[in-house]
């Protein structure tokens, strides 16, 4: 069906990681924080754009939700096609760096609901959604450059579950799914502006078989 490899590229797209970083990377064990952060995110297939927000409490146990904007590069029956994205996601910080652990490790548990537009989706009365899971683990640590600067470099493992439907106003539907995992690695470029404020920039990719993903989130985290 004609349609089958659109949705392929988009399962694709799913596969990588979200905008979404949790807040309990940037602060220390004790500590509240909320964030407010902002990501592009790229490959092959499309591109994103969005924001989120997230809490963490005591540094261990996070919470977040963010919504993008996804723009694809293969068109649907020669029109235009795009989706927006909400993931809500939990993460615990299960090791934090310490005198006694030369690294941190968080696990994070996400799912992501896309609902997709396109003109030619609507000249013939079709609906196409995707949604799928995701259950991660990342290394990282902490590296102090100066007393208001640190670098984080991080490597993580996410597996995920994805499933693309499209259906027609019978019922009638073409479901695609696929499964893996991605590999992860990227850094991040800590700034502490003040006691209660810190702003980081994360350049990251994401690799699955031969498809690669380039992500970078900014964002500020105030810890309370």
């Amino acid at each position: 069906m004609k349609y089958r490899r659109t949705l392929l590229s988009l399962i694709m797209f799913i596969a990588f990681p979200s905008l979404l970083l949790s807040q309990g990377y940037y602060v220390q064990r004790g500590q509240n924080a909320f964030g407010i952060e902002t990501g592009y995110s790229s490959n092959k297939d499309a591109s994103s754009f969005g924001g989120s927000l997230g809490y963490s409490a005591k540094g261990i146990f996070d919470i977040g939700l963010s919504i993008s904007q996804i723009s694809f590069v293969q068109q649907l029956a020669g029109e235009v096609l795009s989706a927006t994205s909400l993931v809500p996601s939990i993460t615990v910080h299960a090791i934090k760096q310490s005198e006694i652990n030369p690294f941190s490790i968080a696990i994070s548990v996400s799912y992501e609901s896309d609902s997709y537009s396109s003109a030619a989706l609507d000249q013939n009365y079709l609906k196409l959604t995707a949604d799928g899971y995701t259950v991660g683990a990342t290394v990282y640590g902490d590296i102090e450059t100066s007393p208001t600067v640190k670098v984080q470099p991080s490597v993580g493992l996410t597996y995920f579950s994805t499933t693309a439907e499209l259906k027609d106003t019978y019922s009638n539907s073409l479901t695609t799914k696929d499964d893996g995992t991605v590999v992860r690695a990227g850094f991040a470029l800590l700034f502490q502006t003040n006691e209660k404020t810190i702003l980081g920039i994360r350049p990251s990719i994401g690799i699955h078989k031969s498809e690669s993903s380039f992500l970078l989130n900014a964002g500020i985290i105030f810890a309370l």
